[in-house]
């Protein structure tokens, strides 16, 4: 169950398929991300109907033949095009202009002090799931191309896997008033720490 992030991989041995249907993103939830022990399905809007999510060349599915690397295979999501992981290979993907930001990338940024709140080229997939245990547990790696070249600056990769729901992370489900309570946890924080996963962190 892995899902891997960022601009840039450098282990060998990697492939990234990006046809149909593996650049879709509730298809590499279904298929990809998840075990036999979760169902999965569609967030939806406040119409009730599923949130609109087409296939990108930012997302693929990757299979890594390199035990160093830790993960198998998994899903791929990248600020470009998602073959770009694979050493050698450019894909032609063209900059999205600046996106309407996340509130809650904003958050993660905003508790390191980030100084630029523009958000470009984000790639996101968002899914429900209802486990049958009272945890669940998810894989990943993260990378970036800017490491090399804006690392401490005011431009910063930035990675947020958000976990929103009533219950979770042991609180309580409902507000004393009776209503439900939803909560936001950033899984993606330096171990032991609350730190966010970002260029500037790690």
């Amino acid at each position: 169950i892995t899902l891997v992030l960022g601009q840039f991989l450098g282990a060998q041995n990697i492939v990234v398929n990006t046809t149909s249907p593996r650049n879709d993103p509730m298809w590499l939830v279904q298929n990809v991300l998840v075990g036999p022990n979760l169902f999965v399905y569609s967030p939806l809007n406040q119409f009730g109907l599923p949130v609109s999510q087409p296939p990108s060349v930012q997302l693929g599915k990757f299979n890594c033949a390199n035990p160093a690397f830790g993960l198998d295979s998994g899903i791929v999501m990248v600020t470009t095009d998602a073959i770009d992981v694979v050493p050698g290979q450019s894909g032609t993907f063209t900059t999205f202009p600046t996106q309407t930001p996340s509130a809650n990338l904003s958050t993660v940024l905003n508790t390191i002090g980030s100084s630029a709140s523009s958000q470009y080229d984000r790639a996101s997939i968002q899914f429900n799931f209802l486990a049958n245990g009272d945890s669940v547990q998810f894989d990943y790696i993260f990378g970036s191309k800017e490491y090399t070249s804006y690392t401490c600056s005011s431009f910063n990769d930035v990675f947020g896997f958000f976990l929103i729901g009533p219950g979770i992370n042991g609180a309580p489900m409902y507000h004393a008033n009776g209503s439900l309570r939803i909560d936001t946890v950033n899984l993606a924080v330096i171990p032991g720490t609350s730190t966010p996963v970002e260029v500037n962190t790690i």
